[in-house]
Formats: C-alpha cells, sequence, structure tokens
C-alpha cells in the first residue's frame, strides 16, 4: 500500500490524536494532583503512567486496527475476483491465442476481445505466483510464455514446471486503476516475499 491514508482515514487520525492527547493530558493531571497531595503517593504516580501509557497507546493500535481491516477486505475481495474467473493452462491459452477462424493469414481471434486488466500466473510446480498488469492482456501473457516477459517464468516453464494463467478484467473489477488492482493482488497471493515479483507493484 502506498500510505496510511487508504486504510486509516482522516476523520479517524483527527479522533485518536484528540483521545490520545486527552489521555496525556489527563495523566499529567492526575500526576500534579498526587504530588500536591503527598509526594510518596504511589497510587497516584502509577494512575498518571498508566494513562500516559494509554495515551501514547491511541494512534499505533487504531492504526493497526484499521490496516487489518483494510487488510482483510482486500483479501476478499482479490479473493472473489480471482474466483470468478476460470484456470487456464499454458497450452489452451497459447492455443486460444492463436486461433484465427479464418485460415492462413487472418487476425487472429484474441486480437479484438483484448482488455485492460491483471494476470496471475500460478507455477503449480514450485507453488510460486507472479502478478503483472497489462493494457493488452493477451499480449503481455504470451510475452512471459514465449522467452519476452519474466526470464525466471519462462526458464520454468521451458524445464517442465506446470502453470496455470487467470486473467482479470479493470473494468469489471471494480478497482479505479490497474496499479491498485495490481498491487492488492501480488500482496493477497505473496508474489513478491515468495514469488517472482521483484517489487510490490507500482505505487497509486
Amino acid at each position: 500500500m502506498n500510505n496510511t491514508s487508504e486504510y486509516f482515514p482522516a476523520w479517524l487520525k483527527v479522533i485518536t490524536i484528540f483521545l490520545g492527547i486527552s489521555f496525556v493530558g489527563l495523566g499529567f493531571y492526575v500526576f500534579v494532583l498526587s504530588v500536591g497531595h503527598s509526594p510518596t503517593n504511589w497510587g497516584g504516580f502509577v494512575g498518571a503512567i498508566i494513562l500516559w501509557v494509554i495515551g501514547a497507546s491511541c494512534y499505533p493500535i487504531a492504526q493497526r486496527l484499521c490496516r487489518s481491516k483494510r487488510i482483510r477486505e482486500i483479501n476478499q475481495k482479490v479473493n472473489e475476483l480471482s474466483n470468478n474467473e476460470t484456470d487456464m493452462s499454458v497450452s489452451d491459452f497459447l492455443r486460444m491465442r492463436n486461433q484465427t477462424f479464418g485460415g492462413r493469414g487472418s487476425s487472429q481471434y484474441v486480437k479484438d476481445k483484448q482488455f485492460s486488466g491483471v494476470y496471475i500466473l500460478y507455477n503449480k510446480t514450485k507453488n510460486m505466483y507472479y502478478v503483472g498488469q497489462a493494457q493488452y492482456i493477451f499480449d503481455r501473457v504470451n510475452a512471459h510464455f514465449t522467452g519476452k516477459g519474466n526470464g525466471d517464468v519462462y526458464a520454468d516453464y521451458k524445464y517442465g514446471d506446470e502453470f496455470t494463467i487467470k486473467m482479470i478484467s479493470l473494468e469489471k473489477s471494480g478497482y479505479r486503476s490497474l496499479n491498485e488492482l495490481e498491487r492488492h493482488t501480488i500482496m493477497v497471493y505473496d508474489a513478491f516475499s515468495k514469488g517472482y515479483n521483484k517489487t510490490r507493484g507500482n505505487k497509486f
């Protein structure tokens, strides 16, 4: 994710900061009262420390809770999108892409069916994912399995690893941009930490 504003809205930040300052201020008030009442009033000191800790913890705790909630929402959305798309073998994809329905020299059928979206390449042999985005998704997926895309994916494919392909249309996804959809999909499939992706995706 590119910044905290995506999962920690401004209005909640203001409320959290206000609560934190309030608890810290209350802690100082209790501390001053306890010192004025008795320099050895340990109960007052402990109460003040507890209030200070609560005040200092408000913002990071709220931030973490919001982030966890947002990650759950992203996981659910990407998984729903992915589950609605059909897994395709590489051989089926290449066969479909090269189909002409018009004899030799005719244009490929899928050229009229291109769409903008994100693709998920899954190496079933190694249990690894590669996620990418493209304006012309059939051409980009084809590049990975013809030696013009990700070198690691192509090497594993040539060595006989079994891959499946899944494609998600941006238009039907509900996402605002390819960068956002790609970045979230990389996160959900751990394609950066455990897969072929070298980055977490473009910022949006």
